[in-house]
This record gives C-alpha cells, sequence and structure tokens, in this order.
C-alpha cells in the first residue's frame, strides 16, 4: 500500500520474500497435517479476487487495498491431524510477521475513509458490548489491534474510558491525530495494571497473531473477575465449507465466490483458521468462560469508488448470510456455523471449574 507522506520508514522486506518456516500446531503441538487448500488454489483464488475488484471499482489502480494482505504469501493451509486447527503452514517467523504489521504504509486519505467506514460499523457494536458490561457505570476498556480507532471514538462517545494498542508506525500517529488515546506496541508491554480493566475487545486482529497465548495471559492478569473478552474473527468453518462446496459443484463458484469476496474470505489472508470449538479449546484454558456468540458479516466493503451495482451486489449478498443464520435458528441449529465472522463473548472467571474446560 501507498506511504502516509509524513512517513520516512522503510517498507519492509515483504513476507513472500522472506523464509518461510513450519510450526507445530498451535493447540496440541503435532506435526502431522493434511494439506486442505495447496499453494495453486490460493493462487487461483487471489487471482479472481484481483480480477472481482477490479470489475467493480471505478479506478481499478485501488484493487491493490482490497486484494493483497499482509498474510498472501504463497503457501498452502493445512489441518491438524490432532486437533482439527487450520492455519497457513509453512509461514514467515513471528518476529517477521510483527515486524511488518508496524511496519504496514496507509494513505493519509485512506485511513480517514477507513475511519469513517470503521466508526458508523463501531457505533452498531457498542450497544451489544454494552449490554455484556452489564452495570459497570464508565467502564474501562483496552482494544487490542486498534488500527484507525474507529471503535475507540464510538467507545468515547459513550462516555467509557478506552485506550487502544496497536504496533503500527502509521496508524498511532493517525489515532493521536484525532486524539484517540493509543499505547503503539502490543499488550504484553502495555503498562497495565493487574485486574484494573472492565473489559478487552480484539476486533479482527486475534486470527493474525502468531501466539496469541501471550496474549490472552496479560488479558487474564489485566481483567478484574467477572471482566469481559471480546474476539471477533474470520469463521473458518464458513470458508471451508464454501470451498469444498465448490470442488464437488464447480457452478457453484460464482455464487460462492462473490460471497468469500464480499466478507473477505477468499484466499482466507489469515494465519490461523479458528472455529468457535478450537477457539474455546484456546482461550479457556486461560481462565474463560464463553458466555455467546453472535453472527454476523465482514464490515461494509464498499466505498465512494465502489460501482453502484457492486454496492448492491455486497448488499444483497450480506443480507443473504443473515437470511441463512436467521433459517438455522428456526431449524435448532447453532446460527453461527454458517457465519462468515463470528463475535464470541468471554467472561473472565476466579477459578478454572472443571464443567468449563
Amino acid at each position: 500500500m501507498s506511504k502516509h507522506d509524513h512517513s520516512t520508514t522503510p517498507s519492509p522486506l515483504r513476507l513472500s520474500e522472506q523464509t518461510h518456516v513450519y510450526t507445530p500446531c498451535l493447540l496440541c503441538r503435532s506435526t502431522s497435517f493434511s494439506i486442505i487448500s495447496s499453494r495453486e488454489h490460493l493462487a487461483d483464488q487471489r487471482r479472481y479476487l484481483a480480477a472481482f475488484h477490479r470489475q467493480r471499482l471505478q479506478h481499478p489502480s485501488d484493487t491493490k487495498d482490497r486484494s493483497q494482505f499482509t498474510q498472501d504469501y504463497g503457501t498452502q493451509i493445512v489441518v491438524c491431524r490432532g486437533c482439527g486447527l487450520r492455519f497457513r503452514n509453512p509461514h514467515p517467523p513471528a518476529g517477521s510477521m510483527m515486524q511488518a504489521y508496524a511496519a504496514d504504509q496507509y494513505d493519509w486519505d485512506h485511513l480517514r475513509q477507513e475511519f469513517d467506514t470503521q466508526l458508523r460499523w463501531a457505533r452498531t457494536k457498542i450497544p451489544i458490548v454494552r449490554q455484556w458490561l452489564a452495570e459497570r457505570h464508565r467502564p474501562r476498556l483496552l482494544e487490542v489491534g486498534s488500527f484507525v480507532g474507529g471503535f475507540l471514538a464510538a467507545a468515547q462517545e459513550e462516555g467509557w474510558t478506552i485506550t487502544g494498542v496497536d504496533p503500527g508506525e502509521t496508524v498511532t500517529p493517525f489515532c493521536f491525530e484525532h486524539k484517540l488515546p493509543v499505547y503503539r506496541g502490543t499488550i504484553e508491554e502495555a503498562p497495565l495494571r493487574s485486574g484494573e480493566l472492565d473489559g478487552i475487545v480484539v476486533w479482527n486482529t486475534f486470527d493474525q497473531l502468531p501466539d496469541p497465548r501471550s496474549m490472552l495471559v496479560a488479558a487474564a492478569k489485566s481483567l478484574k473477575i467477572d471482566g469481559l473478552l471480546v474476539i471477533r474473527f474470520p469463521h473458518g468453518t464458513c470458508y471451508r465449507n464454501s470451498i469444498s462446496f465448490t470442488e464437488r459443484h464447480r457452478w457453484m463458484q460464482r455464487f460462492l465466490y462473490p460471497l468469500l469476496a464480499w466478507n473477505n474470505l477468499l484466499s482466507f489472508p489469515y494465519l490461523h483458521d479458528y472455529d468457535v470449538d478450537n477457539l474455546d479449546r484456546l482461550v479457556t484454558r486461560h481462565g474463560f468462560r464463553r458466555e455467546v456468540v453472535y453472527p454476523d458479516t465482514l464490515m461494509t466493503a464498499s466505498s465512494p469508488n465502489t460501482r453502484w451495482w457492486a454496492q448492491r451486489e455486497e448488499q444483497l449478498v450480506k443480507a443473504l448470510c443473515r437470511a441463512v443464520w436467521r433459517m438455522e435458528s428456526w431449524a435448532g441449529r447453532h446460527r453461527y456455523r454458517s457465519a462468515c465472522w463470528v463475535d464470541v463473548y468471554y467472561r473472565r472467571i476466579s477459578r478454572i471449574e472443571g464443567n468449563d474446560y
């Protein structure tokens, strides 16, 4: 992506140019895997994604903002034979990935547009978070991976005390310009006191962390007992089931690929491919109990540069997603099973109870 005019930081070596390493499964440490999406298959999906957005943007030069991601290097998606976790393997070393996140460059106008979109989206999340914060009057929150600060601004509108943490060299100055408090770094490095927070939200970041366990340790330590942890992530089950179905029925690509593209799932540009069950396995061992799961779609991806018919297409695709969830709910099934994205709410508990783990 283009550099912000005020930055003199050189771009790091692209992750595609790094030496990639194989790692054991994050959950069970197994080294036995099966390939579920090959390098060639992911490359085909990336090419489709670039063409998809090129057709839908009035200025195709902006396509790279829609089809090039940090996690877009050539690799494969594997599934652990021990526990079923899916992830990119091989991948760049953890240190290289964190440096790439920190050094991501963005044009200032692009960040303003992202802020407006994120703020509109964040305002829809505030009532739900408020409900689970219960009767805490002026809660103190932390957002991990605050990016341009849309949720920070929405929480301030509510009168909440909130701080963001983000390693970004470009996005943190943008937040400072908007008078949004952000610590440049990670939650592990942030100066937090034990038990001082009422809630921690992690929107669209958890799946990118090379090893989220240290983040969970820091979150558990800084949260009060009964404190809230919210994790939002791209739902791997939706991606896996859609791709598997199109492999058996090629003609369904014309319907399912746009659904995946509008939800930023095509080529799965994330490090870990979680579902609710394996996320539970990871999070609850740190002293949390799951409270609720909300199905969702990606926040609006259309912009002023998107053609009018493509904006309507996105609205229709996401309306159909919501209709499927309602039908699943009526049928008595977990409606999040087919969700493109999910928000999972956890509660910090005082002790580990055998029935919860």
